[in-house]
């Protein structure tokens, strides 16, 4: 799937007017590869917008960033908040990324397109992905960022 694809499939998926206006701003920093064998890049700025409480109560985003094979990635994720403690949140979240050239290195995966499941934790202003890596180098990952409500 070429980039430019990814990117008319996001906007499209974004143009309905319920969809219009995203209810949060996620700037990622970087990430750490846990038990990996070689080395990743490790800072991973990308910015994702986050459409809350949508379709089945679920949090959509869709953003682009830098992988961490140095290239560039577009990335859809579902989050389904699991549990509220103060003003914490950790949720389960599944996804897709395009990897150009990379998807095939991922233990699940179509063609350059991966898939993956994790945790995500967030507490105004920061949040926290940990991902798995399913049998796989590395065991897991872990990406970390900074997020804001914006549209409220």
């Amino acid at each position: 799937m070429s980039y430019f694809r990814s990117i008319f499939l996001g906007a499209v998926f974004c143009a309905s007017p319920s969809w219009s206006e995203p209810d949060r701003l996620s700037l990622l920093i970087g990430s750490a590869h846990i038990d990996a064998s070689r080395d990743y890049q490790q800072i991973n700025p990308g910015v994702f917008a986050t459409w809350e409480d949508r379709a089945g109560g679920l949090d959509y985003s869709l953003g682009i960033y830098r992988n961490s094979y140095d290239g560039v990635s577009v990335a859809g994720t579902a989050a389904l908040p699991l549990f509220e403690v103060a003003s914490a949140e950790v949720s389960l979240l599944a996804g897709a990324a395009l990897y150009p050239g990379e998807g095939r290195r991922f233990r699940f995966h179509i063609g350059d397109v991966a898939a993956f499941v994790g945790l995500q934790i967030r507490r105004d202003p920061v949040f926290l992905q940990v991902i798995p890596g399913g049998g796989s180098d590395p065991a897991a990952i872990i990406s970390f960022g900074i997020t804001l409500p914006i549209g409220r």
